[in-house]
C-alpha cells in the first residue's frame, strides 16, 4: 500500500535518532499508562510507559519491525502490526506483552488495527497484494477468521477507527486528491466526507471516550472537530510536526508524536491545549494507543 508505506518509512527515518529533553518537564496527570512503537538500538519494539513518564517497559523483542499498538476496550489485549513472519501482517498479545499470536497470514501489507468496542472484531487497512500501489480498510474477527473488506476505492484508504458505540469507523482517504476524513458505518456502507478544509490529515484519527469529538492530525498540530466535523481547532502548536493522536480512557488528555530537534517523542497535552509534557524517555517513537481502564 503506496502511501501508508511512505508513512511507515517516513516514520522509521525521523525516529531512528534519539532524542532527549526539550525543556518541558514531565509532570503527574492523566490516568493509565501508553504504548507505543519505540525505537532502541536500530530495532522497533513495543514499550509502554506512565502518564507520568516513569515505568518504561518493553513489551516485543523481536528482530522484527512492530508498531501501531491499539488496546482492546477492556484494556486487556493489544493488536499491533508487525513484519517478523515476512510480511506485514496484524498480530494480538495480552497487554503485559504475553501470548504474542499472529492473527491474519495474507502475504500483505496490513497496518494500523483498531479494536471494535465489543472486542469481537479488528479493522486494519492495507491490502492483501503487498506490490498495490494503495490500500482499503478491511476487518477480520478476533480469531483470525472472516476477513472482509469495507471499502474498494481506487485511492488509498487507511487508519480505521471505531466509534465508541461501535457503530461508525473513521478514516483518512485521498480519493478527493488530498487525504481528509472521511465516515461510514462499520459495514463499509454510507461513506462520507467529514473534512473539507484541503490540509492533508495525518495519522491517526480518534474519537473521544464519549464519541463527541475527534483528533486528528494536520498542518504539524493536532486538532479537534465535532463528530459531525464543525468546531475544527488547533491544539498544538509546538512547531516540527504532530501527530498520532490519542484519548485518554477520561477524554481529558492527549498522546501524541511531536518531532523534537532530529527526532520524535511522546508527549501528552489537555483537550484545551495546555499543559503539553514529554513523557517518552530517549529513543524514536511511533504512534501511540492509551490504554483505557479495565
Amino acid at each position: 500500500m503506496k502511501s501508508t508505506r511512505v508513512l511507515l518509512v517516513a516514520g522509521v527515518l525521523l525516529a531512528t535518532v534519539a532524542v532527549g529533553d526539550v525543556g518541558i518537564a514531565a509532570a503527574g496527570g492523566g490516568v493509565g499508562e501508553i504504548a507505543a512503537g519505540r525505537n532502541v538500538g536500530g530495532n522497533f519494539d513495543l514499550y509502554t510507559v506512565n502518564t507520568d513518564g516513569t515505568g518504561m517497559r518493553r513489551l516485543t523483542d523481536d528482530p522484527g519491525f512492530d508498531a501501531c499498538p491499539d488496546y482492546s476496550r477492556d484494556g486487556s489485549q493489544i493488536a499491533f502490526c508487525s513484519n517478523r513472519s515476512g510480511s506485514f501482517e496484524i498480530w494480538t498479545m495480552r497487554h503485559d506483552g504475553s501470548r504474542q499470536h499472529q492473527l491474519t497470514d495474507t502475504g500483505g501489507f496490513l497496518t494500523f488495527p483498531d479494536w471494535s468496542p465489543n472486542g469481537k472484531r479488528i479493522a486494519f487497512c492495507g491490502s492483501l497484494d503487498p506490490d498495490a500501489p494503495t490500500g482499503d480498510i478491511w476487518v477480520v474477527n478476533a480469531d483470525g477468521q472472516r476477513i472482509e473488506q469495507l471499502t474498494d476505492d481506487p485511492s488509498d484508504d487507511c487508519f480505521p477507527t471505531y466509534s465508541p458505540d461501535g457503530s461508525r469507523i473513521l478514516f483518512i482517504s485521498d480519493r478527493t486528491g488530498v487525504p481528509e476524513i472521511w465516515i461510514m458505518n462499520a459495514n463499509g456502507r454510507n461513506e462520507r466526507q467529514l473534512t473539507f478544509d484541503g490540509l492533508p490529515k495525518d495519522q491517526v484519527p480518534e474519537w473521544s471516550p464519549d464519541g463527541r469529538t475527534i483528533a486528528y492530525a494536520a498542518d504539524n498540530r493536532i486538532w479537534l472537530m465535532q463528530r459531525d466535523g464543525s468546531d475544527q481547532h488547533p491544539i498544538t502548536d509546538l512547531g516540527g510536526g504532530a501527530f498520532g493522536a490519542a484519548f485518554s480512557p477520561d477524554g481529558d488528555e492527549i498522546a501524541f508524536l511531536h518531532d523534537v530537534g532530529a527526532g520524535r517523542n511522546l508527549f501528552i497535552v489537555r483537550t484545551d491545549g495546555t499543559g503539553a509534557r514529554q513523557v517518552g524517555t530517549e529513543g524514536g517513537y511511533l504512534v501511540p494507543s492509551w490504554r483505557p481502564r479495565g
